[in-house]
């Protein structure tokens, strides 16, 4: 992930040029979710409601993994 201006808020908004493809098997999706809700639970509720609502994707694709980035700046950068 490249270093970048910081994100002001995980927001969930809609994006019309989000890639819809599904995500490669090795790309660690549940993994990065379990790890952002525990530290919104723990430490960042202000990042729950974005990390929650990844928490509900069935089936993983590129505009979730790059959600899930998007809050990943933004912890960066806060």
């Amino acid at each position: 992930m490249e270093a970048s201006n910081p994100v002001l808020t995980p927001g969930e908004q809609f994006d019309p040029d989000a890639d819809f493809r599904k995500l490669s098997e090795e790309a660690p999706f549940r993994l990065l979710v379990g790890s952002l809700l525990s530290i919104a639970r723990m430490t960042r509720p202000d990042i729950m409601h974005a990390v929650s609502i990844a928490s509900q994707v069935a089936e993983p694709n590129i505009d979730s993994w790059n959600r899930l980035k998007t809050v990943l700046q933004y912890l960066n950068g806060t």
